[in-house]
């Protein structure tokens, strides 16, 4: 299966019940043992799936366990690794939401929104949002995530696609922009924990220059890295 098919699977009907029998069986330990035991019995269990499939819905059992015991993190979202990497604190989503309506916003456009972290925190705090997915694949998560967020898929960098996602704001809203900041090279951290961070902002994605000039036409709110002047 693509990789577009398999996340169109992994948020359909028919896969709920793979998933809450997936989480049945996920093993207390990490070892690979372990992982191939519970795999095999999702096998068992379910002898339609493709062993991409099993594979997805093992992998999602996981990523939701650490985006628990890590993160704070809704265990029910649709993750990837990169996309759990960069998330944003669900206190400080809900934190920077509560700013954005105390200032008079109304409606957002998260022009970097992934896999909906901050886009769910805007929504519940009252906020319309216009979300905003380069990959198809995470943007199908992203949709399944954050349902009631107007989806645009496209490039934020793009003119199109960035006229198209700020085409409802009005003078009081905002423009939402968390760059990705990983190491384009894919070192990561000496734990392997995480992707190390790029530390020139005109590497990350999208740049800072572009990010800056968003605000000759808009009120932009930006997440940038920690001692980011």
């Amino acid at each position: 299966m693509t990789d577009l098919a398999l996340a169109q699977w992994l948020t359909s009907p028919s896969a709920a019940a793979i998933l809450d029998h997936a989480q049945a069986l996920e093993p207390s330990s990490t070892s690979p043992s372990a992982s191939i035991t519970a795999s095999g019995a999702l096998r068992r269990a379910f002898p339609e799936l493709s062993p991409e499939q099993c594979a997805a819905a093992m992998t999602q059992v996981d990523l939701r366990r650490r985006a628990v015991e890590r993160y704070g993190i809704n265990g029910s979202q649709f993750l990837t690794r990169d996309g759990l990497e960069q998330a944003t604190q669900p206190v400080v989503a809900s934190r920077r939401a509560a700013m954005l309506v105390a200032a008079g916003c109304t409606r957002v456009a998260d022009l970097t929104a992934g896999l909906g972290f901050d886009a769910s925190a805007f929504v519940a705090a009252g906020l319309a949002v216009t979300a905003v997915e380069r990959s198809p694949e995470t943007a199908v998560l992203l949709a399944a995530n954050v349902p009631s967020a107007r989806l645009v898929i496209g490039d934020a960098t793009d003119n199109a696609t960035r006229a198209e996602a700020t085409s409802e704001l009005g003078p009081s809203d905002v423009v939402f922009v968390d760059p990705a900041r990983r190491d384009a090279s894919g070192r990561r951290t000496p734990d392997g924990a995480r992707a190390q961070s790029e530390r020139d902002p005109e590497r990350w994605s999208p740049p800072w220059s572009f990010v800056a000039s968003l605000a000759d036409d808009h009120r932009v709110c930006v997440k940038a890295a920690p001692g980011f002047p």
